[in-house]
């Protein structure tokens, strides 16, 4: 088999879909009765109205100079997005939260 990057490799983006599905999975066990985790309806992941987040996962630092950084907090001071809704919003940068490894 070649190890010569294709065209068509996905392999970036399902990371960032793994991780995010990693910490739904990981508020499952965070959550109370009567919560939901839902995914991708409001956000990546939120918790019912406790957390709503996002997450990034990428080789690079995510600072504030970032376009992605600035994409995150446009999308949460949209007029049709309620911030009032939730306790904390959360902006995940670092996989080693879900997975414990140090990158």
């Amino acid at each position: 088999m070649n190890d010569k990057k294709q065209s068509n490799d996905a392999t970036s983006s399902t990371q960032g879909t793994v991780y995010q599905f990693y910490v739904a999975v990981l508020k499952c066990f965070e959550m109370v009765a009567g919560q939901k985790v839902i995914i991708e309806r409001y956000g990546d992941v939120t918790l019912g109205d406790q957390e709503q987040m996002e997450l990034k996962l990428y080789n690079q630092p995510l600072t504030d100079s970032h376009l992605n950084f600035w994409k995150t907090l446009h999308n949460w001071m949209r007029d049709d997005f309620n911030e009032d809704s939730y306790e904390a919003l959360v902006l995940y940068t670092d996989p080693s939260y879900v997975t414990g490894a140090v990158a």
